[in-house]
């Protein structure tokens, strides 16, 4: 897709190990890990980082036992969806997060957002 991008690829300026991305609205949201944490980036329709969404682009921080987020999906309200693997104590547990359009965790999901 010409649009994107010239040859229709994008290098994007990411610090993210993406593991699945979505599109939604204006641009995509990418999921995966940073520094050893679960965290999602919202990307312009262009492939720059929308630095107007949650902290400078990334989702809001989560509880550091949170390390990788391996899905994601965004209803039809706008929340946004992600599921990933915690590491608790030296066992991983499968995790389910969800955060507002603005990129805070939604935290009417479960107190702090996560499940």
């Amino acid at each position: 897709d010409t649009s994107f991008s010239n040859d229709g690829i994008r290098l994007l300026n990411v610090d993210l190990n993406v593991n699945d991305v979505v599109r939604s609205g204006s641009g995509y949201y990418l999921a995966g890990e940073q520094d050893g944490d679960a965290r999602i980036a919202r990307i312009n329709a262009s492939g720059t980082l929308d630095e107007t969404w949650g902290d400078n682009g990334y989702s809001e921080d989560l509880p550091s036992w949170t390390t990788t987020f391996n899905s994601i999906v965004v209803g039809g309200n706008g929340k946004i969806v992600a599921a990933g693997v915690g590491d608790v104590n030296g066992d991983s547990r499968a995790m389910i997060v969800r955060f507002n359009d603005d990129g805070s965790p939604d935290e009417s999901f479960n107190v702090d957002g996560i499940y």
